[in-house]
């Protein structure tokens, strides 16, 4: 799960859980994984024709800044975009999200789109269903990858 499962299960009742870390739960990299960092990104943007642009502009203004970041992340349950935020304010489970984020691999979510288009993803999962349900045809997944990278054009 992302970083704001663990938001929701330390925030207390009415926004979460109220769990405590070590006690109640814990966290690990997912086996193989350990040194990379799957990330997405929540965005916050200006729609065109926005009815309200200045107080548009004006939420972004505080979700950008390092006060509006170091309130709503940890709440939320995710690290902050900038470099410059206090990281004290934050609990232990997202501290050690900061630093395997400033150390590990980053690498951006498949799953969320970040790294392949709707159709190229599709073309992925796809091969990956095929191959999940014989796992002998190694071959066969292999060249479905290669020909949906080919497909949409990324592969060169």
């Amino acid at each position: 799960m992302g970083d704001w499962a663990d938001g929701y299960l330390e925030n207390p009742p009415e926004d979460g859980l109220g769990l405590k870390a070590h006690e109640a739960f814990d966290w690990a990299p997912a086996p193989g994984t350990k040194g990379i960092f799957v990330f997405l990104s929540d965005s916050f943007v200006m729609p065109a024709n926005a009815k309200r642009p200045d107080a548009t502009s004006a939420w972004l203004t505080v979700a950008a800044s390092k006060a509006g970041q170091e309130a709503f992340n940890p709440v939320k349950g995710s690290i902050c975009a900038r470099t410059d935020c206090d990281q004290s304010l934050f609990n232990e489970y997202l501290q050690s999200a900061g630093k395997d984020w400033s150390t590990d691999t980053v690498v951006g979510s498949l799953t969320h789109g970040v790294v392949a288009n709707d159709a190229w993803k599709a073309s992925i999962d796809t091969a990956l269903g095929l191959f999940l349900a014989d796992p002998t045809k190694v071959a066969d997944f292999q060249a479905a990858l290669v020909a949906a990278c080919a497909t949409d054009g990324a592969c060169k």
